[in-house]
């Protein structure tokens, strides 16, 4: 018999059993008796909790009461006391109700009392404290910023957070101008406040699809022969980093118009008005590796001079020209090698000292109008060594696609959002006393005739700000290997 108990309980053996649970440490390996035994007693106490788990209690039962009630409450509480309201209206209600709902509800009740200067009269409902976080804006800005983001996507218009942003900052001018900064305040609108203000309106970011660019299987042996052919042609020649000139196409939207919104979760179609507007212009942008900005060619869709923004006079040294599609061609491309490329490395040959039969490097994709024979011919008449950016790999390896580009978008799409705020101010002011009325009055003039002139004055900022950046343009170069490949003798 005694065996047979050993047998079932190896602690009759002066042993331990071992754990029923997976992953606990077997006490018969422990080191010594004292540990064994700890380590007996806590295995028992896991196992007893991993596979006999307690029930979970129920919970009790949840009493929601309206608004009407919990002023009866509140007032009969503050006549009799809590104990007796919650005895009261216990019988009245058919089910418990707890002295500290009473006693919560009263609170509630004598704050508000306080408010109306002691007006019982007045209290006939008692609505529950806001919960969560106070909102940052006052109630009637809160509720003035959804009213008009729902009246945006109701239109089929485009919700971002710089467009959400552009609104509370004209609505908050317009109703409480106190709360800025620059009046004084502290408000500050940024991310955070824009991701909560949506998430609680029940918004989610929704964008059309694409397929996504895919880089080349054979990427680092494409990228270290395009960085070995810039620095042998950087040494043969001695080409200072003034020289060495990444140029490059961007398409510049004249009413910034994006795929992505913001609409109620779970909606099966997000119309968005203006997502078929193509209308663009296209900047020809070149930098140099000293951090240096050339001026731009801008490309207008067009066959004469009218299709240029009226009124704007460009800086000096600018190319406002146009194309048909608006997109660079051949004859384009040659243009601005002519009148821009060419000049700029006189330019810097001139200020470096250099003889003018010096070398520069031309660094761009493998667009069609590059690669003319036309435009090859001329930029090798004009002293300009030719390097291609492999195929697929123009967002690794071209300077300003990692860089300045994005940041050239950027300051455009800022001035936008201040011109658009702009808007939502002038409505707000004209319609002060109907929210509805400003709310649907907020629709900017979106002729070409008034973006151009506007979109030009955006980019001549926009490139201000660039020039202004060195480190920017330089940094392009650092990420696509360019630096080190150009200036490594």
């Amino acid at each position: 018999m005694y065996q047979w108990l050993a047998k079932a309980n190896p602690r009759l053996r002066g042993g331990y059993a071992s754990p029923r649970t997976p992953g606990l440490p077997n006490p018969n390996a422990a080191e010594s008796s004292q540990s064994a035994a700890i380590m007996d007693g806590a295995n028992e106490e896991v196992d007893q909790i991993v596979l006999n788990p307690p029930k979970p209690k129920k919970r009790g039962r949840y009493c929601e009461f309206d608004d009407e009630m919990r002023a009866k409450m509140a007032k009969y509480a503050a006549e009799n006391g809590t104990a007796k309201a919650a005895s009261h209206f216990t019988k009245v209600l058919g089910h418990t109700v707890c002295r500290t709902t009473v006693q919560s509800i009263q609170g509630r009740y004598l704050k508000k009392l306080k408010e109306t200067s002691g007006n019982v009269e007045n209290i006939i409902s008692l609505p529950h404290a806001p919960r969560g976080r106070p909102r940052l804006l006052n109630m009637d800005i809160d509720e003035a910023v959804q009213s008009y983001v729902r009246a945006v996507r109701d239109t089929g218009g485009v919700i971002n957070r710089k467009i959400l942003l552009s609104a509370a900052l004209g609505i908050c001018t317009t109703l409480k101008p106190s709360l800025l900064p620059e009046n004084g305040g502290s408000l500050n609108l940024g991310k955070p406040w824009a991701d909560s203000i949506l998430r609680r309106m029940g918004f989610v970011k929704r964008k059309g699809t694409k397929a996504a660019r895919k880089r080349p299987e054979n990427f680092p042996e494409l990228k270290l022969d395009f960085l070995k052919r810039i620095s042998e042609t950087a040494t043969e020649h001695a080409i200072p980093p003034a020289l060495v000139v990444n140029m490059d196409e961007t398409a510049l939207p004249i009413v910034p118009v994006s795929h992505w919104t913001l609409d109620q979760e779970g909606s099966k179609q997000v119309a968005i008005t203006g997502i078929e507007d193509k209308r663009q212009m296209t900047a020809l942008v070149s930098c140099s590796l000293d951090g240096q900005v050339l001026p731009p060619q801008l490309l207008y869709e067009g066959t004469t001079d009218r299709c240029h923004p009226r009124g704007i006079t460009f800086p000096p040294g600018w190319d406002a020209w146009h194309t048909a599609s608006h997109w660079s061609n051949s004859d384009s491309v040659e243009r601005y090698v002519g009148k821009i490329l060419t000049p700029w490395k006189e330019k810097q040959c001139e200020l470096l000292d250099l003889p003018p039969s010096q070398k520069g490097l031309l660094i761009f994709d493998v667009f069609a109008a590059h690669r003319t024979p036309q435009v090859l011919e001329l930029l090798e008449k004009c002293g300009w060594k030719v390097q291609f950016v492999p195929g697929n790999c123009t967002g690794e390896l071209q300077p300003l696609d990692l860089t300045v580009n994005a940041v050239l978008k950027g300051s455009l799409t800022h001035h936008f959002t201040q011109w658009y705020a702009g808007c939502v101010e002038a409505a707000m002011k004209e319609h002060q006393d109907d929210m509805a009325a400003a709310v649907n009055s907020v629709k900017p003039d979106l002729r070409l005739s008034v973006m151009k002139p506007l979109h030009a004055q955006w980019v001549m900022n926009a490139f201000a700000d660039i020039k202004l950046r060195p480190d920017v343009v330089v940094k392009g170069f650092e990420k696509a290997g360019i630096q080190e490949a150009a200036t490594t003798t």
